[in-house]
């Protein structure tokens, strides 16, 4: 993890100036408060143990009773430390003060917290995971458009969850039909037209029967076209008529049917640059985004990483579940290409790996051929070593933790192992 940078710091989302200030909560051994925001007003906003969050509290072995102040700055948040017994951490780094840019991982005890602006508390969606105010408008969006007949096309990168946001706009609009999808990358033109519309007895080779077709399916319902920018010319040219006339005609048929369908279309390509190269019809793309929709990648909202990773892990390993923060820092620093099927891919891993009720903390089924760099793990101090330099700072943690190049709290957590009492080693002691 690259500690100077912020989480957000690939294609940033806007964020309106004025708009709420806080932290969400990105992890706690308490899946609940995963996902809770904590606005951050005129007022400063203590974090510490005990701390009321809703209805809950904010309990952490590690947290000091009082442990940081998150304090507001115009728009922007500082957080200073009070003198806990464990740090307080900003992108990887032990701070007394320090400015918390939006996208900035705060870490007090083994809670994680994400700088935001624009967040608010509310039920998370059960289908459609994610807390993030970009994930809010999506939500929105589909809750504006579901009950009306238009034509809706969703962008998005490989993996964000399109399918789910077209049957949530099938689910709201009350369709009394089903929802049908035809995905139309890499099959013949001949497949997806008798799919599509289907097929009278000896209309092509093997055509032994009739196939009411995907327009009689999804009578009263929603079709969606997924992976519409990848379909051929020929295609293109028969799914217009379609959505020009609203009418289907089966492959070796001369009658035409109405068809009684909402139509949506979903696709990772960006069509302006398709239609520029020829490869997309204007007029098409034209039919297809009577509205939009756009659904962020992952790598643009960090803490619906968080809510998405803990939802899923303990979906798998049950909610008894406990998680290294640590894992968590590395899922966050991790740019997620292929994002929601890879967070999917790497729960199941780590599932595998892990026995159950063991604590989830090893990191090496992570992806990593794009890991941004993590920082290089603390030496592993012998018992010898450690009381020596104690010994030589009398028992200044902080000076000796400085010496070894390592934060307070390795040093408390080695002493732990060790069962080293600190007080030993204090000057002046009798």
């Amino acid at each position: 993890m690259e500690n100077s940078r912020t989480l957000s710091r690939h294609d940033p989302l806007p964020r309106a100036p004025g708009a709420a200030v806080g932290l969400w909560i990105a992890h706690h051994e308490q899946a609940s408060l995963v996902g809770q925001w904590l606005p951050v007003g005129e007022r400063p906003l203590e974090l510490g143990r005990g701390m009321p969050v809703g209805l809950e509290v904010l309990d952490d072995p590690r947290l000091s009773k009082r442990h940081a102040r998150i304090e507001r700055v115009g728009d922007s948040l500082q957080v200073v430390d009070l003198q806990s017994r464990n740090g307080t951490w900003v992108g990887g780094r032990q701070v007394e003060a320090a400015p918390l840019p939006v996208g900035q991982l705060l870490r007090v005890g083994d809670v994680l917290l994400i700088a935001d602006r624009g967040g608010e508390s509310g039920p998370q969606h059960p289908r459609i995971l994610g807390v993030s105010p970009a994930i809010r408008e999506v939500l929105r969006q589909i809750a504006q458009v579901a009950p009306h007949e238009a034509t809706v096309l969703i962008l998005g990168e490989p993996g964000t969850g399109k399918e789910l946001v077209a049957r949530e706009i099938h689910r709201l609009s009350g369709a009394r039909g089903r929802f049908v999808a035809l995905n139309c990358a890499g099959v013949g033109d001949p497949v997806l037209h008798s799919e599509l519309f289907g097929h009278t007895r000896g209309a092509f080779t093997g055509a032994v029967g009739e196939r009411a077709g995907l327009v009689r399916e999804a009578e009263q319902g929603t079709l969606l076209f997924d992976e519409i920018g990848d379909a051929s010319p020929s295609f293109q040219s028969s799914l217009l008529r379609l959505l020009q006339s609203g009418e289907a005609r089966p492959v070796g048929s001369d009658r035409f049917a109405q068809a009684a369908v909402r139509f949506v279309a979903a696709t990772n390509r960006d069509l302006d640059v398709a239609v520029l190269s020829g490869a997309f019809r204007a007029d098409l793309r034209s039919r297809l985004e009577q509205w939009v929709i756009r659904v962020p990648p992952l790598r643009s909202r960090p803490i619906d990483i968080a809510v998405l990773f803990h939802r899923l892990a303990r979906a798998r390993a049950g909610e008894g579940l406990r998680v290294d923060p640590a894992l968590v820092e590395r899922l966050l620093a991790w740019d997620w290409p292929g994002n929601v099927r890879e967070v999917e891919a790497t729960v199941t891993r780590l599932a595998i790996t892990h026995s159950p009720g063991q604590r989830w903390e090893d990191g090496s089924s992570l992806p990593t051929s794009r890991q941004a760099p993590l920082p290089a793990p603390a030496p592993r101090l012998d018992r010898d070593q450690l009381c020596a330099v104690l010994e030589r700072h009398g028992g200044n943690v902080r000076a000796a933790a400085q010496e070894l190049g390592i934060g307070r709290n390795t040093l408390y957590r080695r002493a732990h192992e060790l069962e080293l009492d600190l007080t030993t080693f204090r000057k002046g002691r009798s």
